[in-house]
């Protein structure tokens, strides 16, 4: 089976415009590994809440604390999850 021959479409070429002034930092993947980034921990506690009262203080004292972001209290499977920013203990 022969092929019909077509003309040939021009294509248009498609390059990447670079700015005269966006220069080149020169960063490294080493360098860029070096800069610190901030710490989000997440920590699962082990916790027998059996009331809603119970469940209610706790809540009420991890939304107090600075450093907590999210927490998540989980009453069936006895346990809190708390994401925040924490100083690793030296």
């Amino acid at each position: 089976m022969a092929l019909a021959s077509r003309p040939k479409k021009e294509t248009q070429r498609i390059g990447i415009k670079k700015s005269k002034n966006m220069l080149y930092s020169g960063t490294s993947l080493a360098s860029a590994e070096s800069l610190t980034v901030p710490l989000v921990q997440v920590v699962v506690l082990s916790a027998d809440i059996r009331c809603a009262e119970c469940q209610r203080r706790v809540a009420d004292i991890m939304s107090r604390m600075n450093e907590v972001e999210t927490h998540m209290i989980e009453k069936q499977q006895c346990r809190i999850s708390v994401c925040g920013r924490f100083r690793p203990s030296i």
